[in-house]
């Protein structure tokens, strides 16, 4: 919870910053960033990622590495993410193609690209 809450409260003053003229920032990118905070703290650290863990049981992995079947758990985390960032882009009137990783090959960080 203080992860999100610390990214919500630097996020929230780099965009008072740049709406005030005192940063340049590309307002697209700004956006896909909220879109990415969004799917990633609601959709993969407060649900999904639950169920990753117990699932990924069966395939010989456990919390602390998805090597052994780390594609697998980037195309499980990626679809069952989808319902998430559609909600999210349809608040916000974009889409995006979205990719997930594992930074550091575990379940507890997760990486989401949207382009």
């Amino acid at each position: 919870m203080s992860n999100t809450l610390g990214t919500v409260i630097i996020h929230s003053i780099i965009q008072y910053f740049g709406e005030k003229g005192y940063l340049k920032l590309d307002m697209e990118e700004l956006l896909k960033l909220q879109a990415i905070f969004f799917i990633e703290h609601w959709g993969y650290q407060a649900d999904i990622r639950q169920q990753l863990r117990k699932d990924c049981v069966t395939k010989g992995c456990n919390v602390w590495t998805l090597m052994p079947a780390e594609k697998w758990a980037e195309e499980y985390t990626c679809s069952k993410l989808l319902p998430y960032k559609n909600a999210v882009e349809k608040a916000l009137r974009k889409n995006w193609e979205m990719k997930v990783f594992f930074p550091w090959h575990r379940s507890f960080e997760v990486g989401i690209i949207l382009s």
